[in-house]
């Protein structure tokens, strides 16, 4: 960003002033972003902070062109292009899976790994099909007592934060199977 511009400031900044009524938002022959009487109400908590007198008006310059990536993969949050667009923050679609594997388990009143540690996983959805609850725990052996989901019969539940070690599982009935799917 190369600064803040006041219409006091224009002496020394060869861009004219834009014409912002109505509009709120503009931006000016050089690139900067004008913001006219938005809001009087100072933010408590946020510093520093700009007041714009009524009447008047207040440009932020920006560098144009191009949005660059920083190291996180995101676009810097606020920006304009040469053509004069509002360019905003976003992060990238995750990337697609390249597989999935579907794996039936049967009931076991002893804790299994029903899936082995991946590094390479991107989601994890499991169908309780057995006539009583499976038990699923990470990175160690689960108990009926001791776990991390408690999945009833016949249901079903997707991995909310990505886990990559290993998931065990048991049940409390020995009847019927459950289905375990990886994507990676």
């Amino acid at each position: 960003m190369a600064g803040v511009r006041r219409a006091s400031d224009l002496s020394s900044y060869n861009a004219s002033t834009p014409d912002l009524s109505p509009d709120v938002l503009s931006t000016d022959s050089l690139g900067a972003l004008w913001v006219r009487n938005v809001d009087k109400t100072p933010i408590t908590g946020v510093s520093p902070t700009v007041n714009i007198k009524e009447g008047s008006s207040l440009g932020l310059a920006i560098n144009t062109g191009t949005a660059p990536l920083v190291p996180t993969g995101r676009v810097h949050p606020l920006r304009i292009n040469a053509s004069g667009e509002l360019l905003v923050a976003m992060t990238p679609a995750p990337s697609g899976t390249s597989s999935a594997s579907l794996a039936s388990y049967a009931a076991d009143l002893l804790s299994q790994v029903i899936l082995p540690a991946n590094a390479l996983r991107k989601s994890v959805t499991v169908y309780n099909k057995t006539g009583g609850f499976l038990y699923l725990r990470y990175s160690v052996p689960a108990t009926v007592g001791v776990f991390k989901v408690a999945i009833p019969p016949m249901g079903y539940w997707e991995m909310p934060n990505l886990f990559l070690g290993d998931i065990h599982g048991i049940c409390d009935s020995a009847t019927g199977n459950f289905l375990v799917a990886e994507e990676v």
